[in-house]
């Protein structure tokens, strides 16, 4: 008979070797991989926008670099077409050849890019006056839509070092641009204007970021890589379903990120959008905990489809673990670091507030989408995305004109709870918040 201090000895030695395994495992690996990126990008990205701040006094002007820089990104998520999503969870599986996989998915991308910010380029002065140069000047417009497609193409080559299992390659390419761009503004300022040379900066330094991944680090990866124009039929259509799918999902996904300072812009007005950004730069430090758990569990998940159950549930408890200090430290020094910014950013501390709160929300549904895409159940996880997106952007428009700038961040934190519930239900039901044995 075992007496009770046994029993708990024994108990505590299981937890501890529990939580070896975990900290121990691929999933925690390629999560701290994709943790450690963005939180350098992050950190990083405050330095930027600090430089920026001093480099551009204007906030009007600083609104429309921010515009032109979630443009950009947005165009950029558009036309990877589901792709990045699918190479993480079809290159684990290795059931055709890379390189074709690879290059199918930049090719197409980067020729939807170009078509893309061209129309972009076009129309955006209709709605933003001061962006108008780009359909005014030919030279930056062929500028604007070639970044667009490096950007395209850096995404794609994230997706393809994480299905890899080489996520460490995603930290040296986020450690190159994101240093990279920092003094690139100060240097083009004068030929390029404030708000296409904070573009040109982000640009720029994810070309070089991608020259090198080319020549260095995919040849690494994939023995005999080399990037040629390629569209391989049979690689694609395997994708082609739960790409489409999956693009509809990014799409939605980054509205509050990108398309909600286009809407501040036009409804509070560009000072404003660069508020906005600020805020969301800050709370993505929360959110990127979560999205990062979460991408580590959809690829191992999708390496060895019987763990999914005890890999989720892992997910689950590191996300935590690191979200819930992680958000204390950003309610409790994000208003001096706004301020240390630049001072006019202190209107955006209730916002930044609001953000932050909404991460545990973002958690559990990022947790359910990414079981839902391992499984391939693909109209939960577009269910789920466009449920929260419509929500956020019907709220933001009424919450912002009696609330003002925080009126986006309750639109948000609403939508993302509203979001959370019904995902938290589902996932009790279907019984995939018990450890499988």
């Amino acid at each position: 008979m075992i007496d009770a201090g046994e029993g708990r000895t024994t108990r505590r030695a299981n937890r501890g070797a529990a939580l070896r395994e975990i900290l121990g495992s691929a999933l925690t690996r390629t999560a701290v991989y994709l943790m450690a990126t963005e939180v350098l990008g992050g950190l990083l990205g405050l330095v930027f926008w600090a430089a920026a701040a001093r480099l551009v006094p204007s906030d009007a002007e600083i609104g429309l670099g921010a515009i032109l820089i979630a443009g950009g990104t947005l165009l950029a998520i558009s036309s990877t077409l589901g792709f990045n999503i699918s190479l993480v969870r079809f290159l684990p599986e290795r059931t055709g050849s890379p390189v074709r996989l690879i290059n199918s998915s930049v090719t197409i991308g980067s020729a939807v890019a170009i078509v893309l910010a061209l129309a972009f380029g076009l129309g955006v002065g209709r709605w933003f006056p001061g962006l108008g140069f780009l359909a005014t000047d030919p030279g930056l417009l062929a500028l604007f839509a070639f970044f667009a497609a490096v950007w395209t193409i850096s995404l794609l080559f994230d997706a393809a070092f994480i299905g890899l299992g080489q996520a460490r390659y995603v930290l040296v390419r986020a450690a190159v641009y994101n240093t990279l761009k920092i003094p690139l503004p100060a240097l083009v300022a004068a030929a390029l204007g404030a708000p296409f040379a904070l573009l040109f900066a982000w640009g720029f330094a994810l070309l070089v970021s991608d020259i090198a991944t080319v020549l260095v680090l995919l040849p690494r990866s994939v023995p005999g890589y080399r990037l040629r124009p390629t569209i391989d039929r049979a690689g694609v259509s395997s994708m082609a379903r739960y790409s489409l799918a999956n693009h509809a999902t990014n799409l939605l996904g980054v509205v509050p990120g990108l398309v909600f300072p286009l809407l501040v812009a036009a409804v509070l007005g560009p000072p404003s959008a660069g508020y906005f950004y600020i805020a969301w730069v800050l709370a993505n430090f929360l959110f990127i905990i979560p999205g990062s758990v979460f991408t580590s569990v959809l690829a191992e998940g999708s390496r060895w489809r019987p763990g999914l159950r005890g890999t989720a549930v892992d997910g689950l408890f590191l996300s935590l673990a690191i979200l819930v200090p992680a958000l204390a430290g950003v309610v409790l020094a994000g208003a001096w670091l706004l301020q240390a910014l630049k001072p006019t950013f202190l209107a955006a501390t209730s916002l930044l507030n609001v953000l932050a709160a909404s991460s545990f929300f973002v958690a559990i549904n990022s947790l359910y989408i990414a079981v839902l895409r391992v499984e391939r159940r693909m109209r939960g996880v577009v269910g789920l995305y466009a449920g929260t997106t419509v929500v956020a952007l019907a709220l933001a428009g009424p919450l912002m004109l009696g609330a003002g700038l925080v009126g986006a961040g309750l639109a948000f934190a609403i939508a993302q709870g509203a979001g959370a519930g019904y995902a938290a239900v589902a996932m009790i039901r279907e019984g995939l918040l018990r450890r499988a044995v």
